[in-house]
């Protein structure tokens, strides 16, 4: 069912790239200039994203590509505010499980929203947020959201 409603909704996305965006006026905005932003938009957290196929944190959340009041709203936890709290966030999620990695990522940009889906494992040694470690690999699918300001900053 959770995989029927994923498929769903990145199908839906793709087919509303396609359409032609009409603003409240009912003008049509230049389609070439919306689909160079989206292209920007994907290449961008793409390649943040591909910050988590080496472990490379550095590379996920940086100053130059993250603005200064971004926060991280990770599934079960609380919402980190700021580069230097979400950073700490994926540290500490990093040191729980050392091979934590995101590999097969593909992107959906709509306006200025990229929807990413990527294949995630790892294998949980170290305890993490109060729960002692199991030693149990994972691997599953999952989609992340991310919004950019007109600079191209998530």
């Amino acid at each position: 069912m959770k995989g029927s409603l994923l498929f769903a909704l990145v199908i839906g996305l793709a087919l509303a790239c396609q359409q032609e965006k009409t603003t409240s006026v009912g003008t049509t905005t230049d389609p070439n200039d919306q689909a160079s932003k989206q292209e920007r938009n994907k290449r961008i957290v793409l390649a943040r994203m591909h910050g988590f196929e080496t472990g490379n944190v550095d590379s996920v959340i940086r100053a130059e590509n993250t603005v200064v009041d971004f926060i991280d709203r990770r599934e079960g936890s609380i919402p980190k505010k700021g580069i230097q709290n979400a950073r700490a966030g994926l540290l500490q999620l990093m040191r729980a499980f050392p091979d934590y990695k995101g590999t097969n990522f593909m992107a959906v940009a709509e306006g200025d929203d990229v929807l990413v889906y990527g294949e995630w494992s790892g294998t949980w040694k170290n305890d993490f947020l109060g729960q002692k470690a199991t030693g149990k690999f994972f691997k599953t699918n999952d989609v992340a959201i991310l919004k950019l300001n007109s600079e191209g900053k998530v």
